[in-house]
């Protein structure tokens, strides 16, 4: 949703916007921009990498969170890759689209730089399009950043800015690895380059990272302070909130629910695409601790397909409007897998987060959560009922976090404010002047030239 959001910023300052789709797209999960966002549609591939896309992701999640019970990391599936290549094959197969796209000379395409779905960049970039990039990290190797690892950890490390010698070494490591690519060719163990071969203006780009490392801007979702402090390009903006929507009243049965419970406090409970997968041990680990904590009230966000017994003071649900209900001041705190949009939330309507991260970018978002002191986290093979229950208390009663989750609440409103205002003259300035003076020299720059000096060898008499 992260485009659609730029998108949508773009269409109330008068632009016109079209976003691209399936055919048999959902669309429920666009329906606040549909309004302002024209949508155009393309035929999906009749092959089996679509037909078992669905089962394929919920057998990847499933494999996440068995990884994170048995303290182990898991890497991405190769099919995940496929998919998202799958999808850009037929998009350039669909001759109505192309044609479309082609005859309407877009004077920007907004491209979303997660590393999975890097392979769509080959269209506008066929067409000759200006485009920018949405990506969620800011040591993205198409970023080409300034900072350094000694004090910049990578989002893949356990680390804080605040690491040891030996933590700067590791981190070192997987810089390297990150910006050499390595990284990145074990997180995709599929980098195809077909397409590239086929589309791109004879042989300009050798890789998906060089074609992405075109985009006029950068915009990374990670502002503060969901981002330790980081030097960066000036075609790089850094920015907080991006998919934050206003708040919606509860439902009836919501509503009805908390006020049935005044003298309790309510903790809520979600961790997102991982809540239908909960295996019955885990989900009765939690059960049973949330139910001895009888003077407080959970409401979780989950899908169990067996047989369990609910305590009273847990009501669970299949899906939950997280935002509303994390707007709403009987809410006194939020567990969490320490997803990126999860935290942004939290914070923008002051709630502490307990983090069990599960798999990604999770465990560097929890330690970074307990490093600013607006929560803490736990590891799920760390998890007994006791250990649950010690942080559940710790956070309800910590006065010095909730004085951090408030400070922290009135600077991620305001700075959301000016993060998405700021975007907007950005991108208007983009339009305007291109990217006239923020593109620097350094990030067309060799890595050995550009991080470690020159190649040759010097020497003094």
């Amino acid at each position: 949703m992260m485009v659609w959001s730029i998108g949508d910023e773009m269409a109330k300052n008068g632009h016109e916007v079209v976003g691209v789709l399936k055919s048999n797209f959902a669309p429920n999960k666009i329906k606040g921009y549909m309004d302002r966002i024209k949508v155009w549609t393309y035929e999906p591939l009749d092959n089996d990498i679509e037909k078992n896309f669905e089962n394929s992701t919920r057998t990847f999640f499933k494999s996440c969170l068995n990884g994170a019970v048995n303290g182990k990391l898991v890497s991405q599936e190769e099919v995940l890759s496929r998919y998202v290549f799958n999808e850009t094959v037929a998009m350039l197969n669909d001759r109505n689209l192309m044609e479309k796209i082609k005859r309407f000379k877009f004077d920007l395409a907004i491209m979303d730089g997660v590393i999975l779905s890097r392979y769509h960049h080959i269209i506008p970039y066929h067409f000759d399009i200006p485009f920018i990039t949405v990506t969620n990290f800011v040591s993205d190797p198409a970023l080409r950043i300034l900072a350094l690892p000694s004090f910049s950890p990578n989002l893949f490390s356990p680390f804080t800015e605040a690491m040891t010698f030996s933590q700067r070494i590791r981190n070192l490591f997987l810089d390297i690895c990150l910006r050499t690519n390595f990284l990145v060719q074990f997180l995709l163990p599929t980098e195809d380059k077909t397409l590239l071969r086929r589309y791109s203006h004879g042989n300009d780009v050798r890789s998906w990272e060089e074609l992405v490392a075109k985009s006029k801007l950068f915009i990374v979702i990670r502002g503060s302070p969901l981002q330790y402090p980081t030097p960066v390009w000036p075609n790089v903006f850094q920015v907080y909130g991006l998919t934050l929507r206003p708040s919606g009243n509860l439902t009836d049965n919501l509503e009805k629910i908390l006020a049935q419970n005044k003298e309790k406090k309510i903790v809520l409970v979600s961790f997102g695409s991982f809540g239908g997968l909960f295996p019955s041990s885990l989900a009765q680990l939690f059960l049973k601790s949330f139910g001895e904590m009888k003077n407080l009230l959970f409401i979780w966000s989950v899908k169990l397909d067996f047989p369990i017994v609910i305590p009273p003071n847990v009501k669970l649900f299949d899906w939950l409007p997280q935002k509303d209900l994390l707007a709403n001041d009987k809410i006194v705190m939020f567990i969490s897998h320490a997803g990126h949009n999860s935290q942004a939330e939290a914070l923008y309507y002051g709630k502490p987060i307990l983090c069990i991260p599960i798999f990604g970018d999770q465990e560097h978002n929890a330690i970074r959560v307990k490093y600013y002191g607006f929560g803490n986290f736990i590891y799920l093979h760390e998890l007994s009922k006791d250990s649950l229950q010690e942080r559940i208390f710790e956070i309800i009663h910590n006065n010095s976090m909730k004085t951090t989750v408030e400070k922290m609440k009135r600077f991620a409103q305001k700075q959301s404010t000016i993060d998405m205002q700021s975007l907007a003259n950005r991108l208007e300035n983009l339009l305007i002047f291109g990217d006239y003076n923020v593109k620097s020299y350094g990030q067309i720059m060799p890595l050995y030239n550009r991080r470690y000096g020159s190649s040759k060898t010097w020497t003094t008499r």
